[in-house]
Formats: structure tokens, sequence, C-alpha cells
């Protein structure tokens, strides 16, 4: 049965920060600075030089070691999937007591409470204490970018529900792992539109996709399929990704954002129309592409985008 290749486990994890400093500064790579914080504050809480290059650590099992999994996917076999979404409000400056949120979901292996309690929120927390975001953290007795930990929810029963505040640390340390097929693969929604609310970089065979069509999403939800479930074969029927033949764009627009490192990032819409509608794998694909991201950057937040039904364009 196609349900048992798309599930997985996941986790859904939303951190509000208190804005301690005088000011709180994101660069429109916002995904890579909060990424960029963690992975500096959570190589602390492990046993090793800080100064030293993973590549270049002499613990025996380092290729399974906690952070390599997270941050350092040449060095490990089996990295962790996972994604970190980032304020979504175009505010790049925040002030005094503001809050800013932001996501991090974690997939397959990567669910599990055990890294939220005993890495990412220390890890967040001792950042926006020690290090703060921003290019002005650094001024003396200024602390520009710091912020508090303030609260932590996660995703349960279609709501957030909160499990850490910043009076009481965490006040409730249950946290149910979510299933995909159960959330997810039961939707029956007859979507007509993906609509990027992140900048995406989708390139196959060393080929950039500025303009993505239904069939390119679908198969770079597969490759994510493949990179959650660790299964490198999972693939669906050929007559069910035939039928994207029949599938046609109504209308789409898309423009570039930036280019970092020879790679250009775009966002936009795609709107399209099925007379048989899709089929539910393809569906369930939407989905998870939809959840997990796609594209380059994933971790980083990346490749997300939003799927819908468009009324006018897609004359329902």
């Amino acid at each position: 049965m196609y349900s048992d290749l798309y599930d997985f486990p996941f986790l859904r994890v939303l951190f509000e920060c208190r804005v301690t400093g005088p000011l709180l500064y994101f660069t429109p790579r916002r995904g890579e600075t909060i990424k960029g914080l963690i992975a500096h504050e959570m190589k602390k809480l492990f046993p090793c030089d800080f100064q030293t290059s993973c590549d270049k650590c002499g613990i025996d099992n380092r290729k399974d070691c906690v952070y390599t999994r997270f941050f350092r996917f040449d060095c490990c076999d089996t990295p962790f999937s996972y994604v970190i979404v980032p304020p979504l409000s175009r505010k790049s400056i925040y002030y005094q007591n503001e809050t800013v949120r932001f996501e991090i979901r974690l997939f397959g292996e990567c669910a599990h409470p055990d890294y939220i309690i005993q890495y990412l929120a220390p890890a967040i927390e001792q950042g926006g204490l020690l290090a703060g975001i921003g290019t002005w953290y650094k001024e003396e007795k200024q602390h520009f970018g710091r912020f508090r930990l303030s609260g932590i929810h996660t995703w349960q029963e279609n709501s957030w529900k909160r499990i850490f505040d910043e009076a009481n640390g965490f006040t409730d340390d249950t946290i149910p792992v979510q299933s995909f097929e159960a959330l997810y693969g039961a939707n029956k929604h007859d979507y007509n539109r993906v609509a990027f609310y992140t900048p995406f970089c989708l390139q196959r065979n060393k080929k950039a996709i500025p303009e993505p069509s239904v069939a390119d999403i679908i198969y770079f939800s597969i490759m994510r399929l493949r990179a959650v479930t660790g299964n490198r074969k999972a693939m669906i029927k050929d007559d069910v990704l035939e039928s994207l033949e029949a599938v046609n764009t109504v209308a789409s627009q898309f423009e570039e954002t930036f280019s970092a490192r020879h790679l250009s990032y775009s966002i936009g819409t795609l709107v399209f129309e099925s007379d048989q509608g899709l089929p539910q794998e393809l569906v369930s694909l939407l989905k998870l592409g939809s959840l997990c991201h796609i594209g380059k950057g994933t971790t980083q937040g990346y490749g997300g985008y939003f799927v819908g039904e468009d009324k006018v364009n897609g004359q329902k």
C-alpha cells in the first residue's frame, strides 16, 4: 500500500524569543542566521575541542555524533532530516520586548523529544543570552541582538501546546511524536495551487529550474521522501507519475530573489488544473513537500510552500 511508503514520524516545535537588547537585526537570509547560532552553541554541549573541525575529530564514533548528524552531513553516513522555518514576517529589525518566532521541524530518526530538551532548547537559550543575532551584537555594553527564550510550543492535535515558559522552564516533557500518514494521509482536498513562502533552489542534472511545474515539485518531493525515510529507492507507481501529463499549468509567476554560491533562489506561485483531479498519492507528495520543504538549503528554511485551492484561476 502506498501509504506505508509515505508514513514517517515528525515533530513541529515553535520557539518564541523575547528581544532583550535594544535591537535584533535579521539579514534576508534569516534561516541561515538561526542555524548558525544553534550550531555554534550546540557544539559547546559536546565533550570535544570547540576549535577542532569535525572531520579532524579523534572520537571513534564521530559519525554517530548527534552534532554531526545535525550540522555536518559530510561527516555523517546517516544525517538527520529537519527544517528550520525562519520568521515569515518581512520585518528585519525587532525592538526590545518584541517577540520573534521560528519553527523547527524534525523528521524520521531526528523526531525525538530528547533532541529538543537536551540540545536545541539549551543551544537557543544560551545563544540568545551570550551571542545574539545580528551584525551589531559585539558592540561593547550594548548587547545588540540579545534575546531570551520565552516559550516553546509543540504541534499537538492540530494546535500549538506550550511546553516551556521563561519563568518555569519545561512545564511538560511529554511530547508526542506525530505520524505523517495519520495527520496528512487522509487529506482528500483537490489542490490546484502551490505558493512558495520561502525562496527555493531547484536543480536537476545540474540544471536550474527557476519556474517549476507540478511534475518538478512532485519529483523533488520524492527526493525529500527518500531523505526523510532513509529509503533511497522510494518511488511511486509509473501509472501515477504518468497522470502528471494531464496536469496543465493555468498560471505561474516566479522571480529571482538572490544568488549565493553560484546558486539562484526564486519565489512565486503556480496554479494548475487536472480534469480528473490529482491521484491521492500525488496529493500526499505535495503535502509531504510542503511539510519537509524541497530543493537545496532546506535545513535553513528554503523551499517551503503552501498547497491550496485557487478558485479563480483554477476555475473551481
